[in-house]
């Protein structure tokens, strides 16, 4: 057998004056390996143009096959890999958070209105290549006044109360998700307030607790996203509040709710920064039948690192209006859009 060298390796091998066991090892290599792949190979693990222009030995020959099979296999595993999973990221692109900070404004009928702040906090993490976890923690100081006009109870016209609301929240979400396709996961959630209200016509405190366990589900399709959440949420408010009109009188009722939710939404980018969205939830239960539907936009702002976005959301229920808008600032890796955020973080 003779090989023929050209610059540092073989231009042309005489494959047909080889023996047939020694054509076999060859069989099934790809042609272009030949000239891209074998040089790197071999310079790394020390062979030389020397070795190879000698005639081979059966030896020589298993050596030099078995690396050409390893060679040929990884290059052929590795364009697989590229057909299969070209385009298809992750669940999660990688350690990332969100902080949201927010005020809203409810009206209540006419009567009464509430000044919400709040602040809200999340941090996601991949734990594997379609599951991921995500953990909340919220806070929101909440103020509502009330008024009432009562002719037979002009002392209660007077007087205007107040009510303040602190509340504490935490959760957990564990999904699947492909980003090019949509997403399925389990959230748990709780949590605490406490209000006081110190003014006129009702004095007192109340304490309430709140959890939930729900299923959520997304599709995307292009420019929109189509979403489900739905659960069961338990409530529990103790109050302690005594009136002053038109006699003293203690009052301690507490109030515990069990009732399931079920929702529906929906977001449609404009641009990749740009998108409005819409919702409608109904929950039900023994005592509890409603239904709220809010529709809003989000915008990424225009700078280079793609971190900062703006939010506004109108909210609307029987007798009850409301709006609340605020910022999100991301954190993680940067230069992403307002979809990417929202489908891969």
């Amino acid at each position: 057998m003779r090989l023929i060298r050209c610059g540092c390796l073989f231009e042309k091998l005489e494959f047909q004056r080889l023996k047939p066991q020694q054509q076999l090892l060859l069989v099934g290599v790809p042609k272009g390996a030949k000239r891209s792949c074998y040089h790197g190979v071999y310079s790394r693990i020390g062979f030389t143009d020397d070795y190879l222009v000698h005639p081979m030995n059966s030896q020589n020959y298993f050596i030099v096959s078995l690396l050409m099979t390893v060679v040929s296999s990884a290059s052929a595993n590795s364009a697989d890999f590229s057909t299969r999973f070209d385009g298809v990221k992750p669940a999660v692109s990688g350690l990332n958070g969100q902080i949201t900070l927010g005020y809203g404004y409810t009206e209540f009928n006419g009567f009464a209105h509430s000044n919400l702040f709040y602040g809200a906090a999340s941090v996601s993490v991949p734990v594997g290549e379609r599951v991921g976890l995500r953990f909340d923690i919220n806070t929101s100081h909440d103020r509502l006044a009330w008024s009432f006009d009562i002719p037979a109870m002009p002392q209660a016209a007077a007087s205007s109360n107040i009510a303040e609301t602190k509340t504490v929240g935490l959760g957990t979400s564990l999904f699947w998700r492909n980003p090019n396709l949509g997403q399925i996961g389990i959230i748990a959630d709780a949590s605490h307030s406490s209000g006081d209200n110190p003014d006129t016509l009702f004095k007192g405190t109340s304490k309430s607790i709140q959890a939930s366990a729900h299923v959520v589900a997304s599709v995307y399709l292009d420019s929109i996203t189509l979403g489900l959440d739905a659960g069961r949420r338990y409530s529990k408010t103790t109050t302690s509040f005594a009136t002053r009109f038109p006699v003293g009188l203690a009052i301690n009722p507490t109030f515990t709710e069990l009732y399931y939710f079920v929702g529906l939404n929906a977001t449609y980018y404009l641009s990749k920064d740009f998108g409005v969205s819409g919702s409608v939830t109904h929950s039900f239960g023994k005592e509890i039948n409603y239904t709220v539907g809010t529709i809003g936009a989000t915008a990424m702002l225009p700078f280079s690192s793609k971190n900062i976005a703006v939010f506004a959301n109108g909210i609307f229920a029987r007798n009850t209006t409301g709006v609340n808008t605020g910022i999100r600032m991301y954190f993680g890796q940067s230069g992403k859009t307002l979809i990417e955020r929202d489908r891969e973080d």
